[in-house]
C-alpha cells in the first residue's frame, strides 16, 4: 500500500502545473548518449530552476546536450528544449485552460490506478489472513481484528491518494 502511494507521489510530480519544477523531468530517458543507451537523465547531469518558467539542465558531459534536449523534446511532456554549451534550457510554458483540464484527468487516472494498487494489497493481506485462520494459526475473533485492521489501513491509504489528488488539482487551477 505504501509503495502505491510512493508511485503516486512520482507521478504527480511529473505532471505539469505550469511552473517550473525539477520533478518535471524526472521521468526522461535519455535513449542513446555518450553513456549507454537508455540513461536516465538524472544521471547525466542536474536540473535546477533558473526562474519560474525555465529549467535548466546542467549536463555533466557537453557531449551529451544535444541528446538531453533531444529527450526531453520528444518526452511526453512536449516541452521546447535548446542547447547553449553544455547547459540544456528548457522553457515551460504557461498552461492554457485544455491542458489544465487534461493534466487533472492525467492526475485523476494515475490516483486511481493507485487507489486500485491498494485495494488489490488488500485483497492480498485478507487472502492472506483467511489462510492463516484456516490453517487453525488464530481463532474467528482474532481474524476478524486482523480484516479490520487491513481494512482501516486500506481506508487510510485510499484518504492519503485522494488528499494528494486534491492537492495537485489544486495546484493546477492555482497556477493557471
Amino acid at each position: 500500500m505504501r509503495s502505491a502511494l510512493d508511485h503516486l507521489q512520482r507521478e504527480l510530480a511529473g505532471i505539469r502545473t505550469g511552473r517550473a519544477s525539477p520533478g518535471l523531468l524526472e521521468a526522461v530517458v535519455v535513449p542513446e548518449c555518450s553513456h549507454g543507451k537508455h540513461v536516465p537523465l538524472r544521471a547525466l547531469g542536474t536540473v535546477i530552476v533558473r526562474n519560474p518558467h525555465l529549467l535548466v539542465v546542467e549536463v555533466y558531459d557537453s557531449q551529451d546536450a544535444q541528446p538531453v534536449a533531444t529527450a526531453i523534446q520528444t518526452s511526453p511532456l512536449k516541452l521546447q528544449a535548446r542547447v547553449e554549451g553544455s547547459e540544456v534550457l528548457v522553457e515551460v510554458p504557461r498552461l492554457t485552460m485544455d491542458m489544465v483540464e487534461r493534466m487533472a484527468r492525467l492526475s485523476a487516472q494515475e490516483a486511481e490506478a493507485a487507489r486500485a494498487e491498494v485495494r488489490r494489497a488488500r485483497h492480498r493481506a485478507l487472502e492472506l489472513a483467511k489462510r492463516v485462520a484456516n490453517a487453525g494459526g488464530v481463532g474467528s475473533e482474532e481474524a476478524r481484528r486482523r480484516e479490520a485492521q487491513i481494512q482501516a489501513a486500506t481506508n487510510q491509504y485510499i484518504s492519503e491518494v485522494d488528499a494528494l489528488l486534491r492537492a495537485k488539482e489544486k495546484d493546477l487551477r492555482e497556477k493557471h
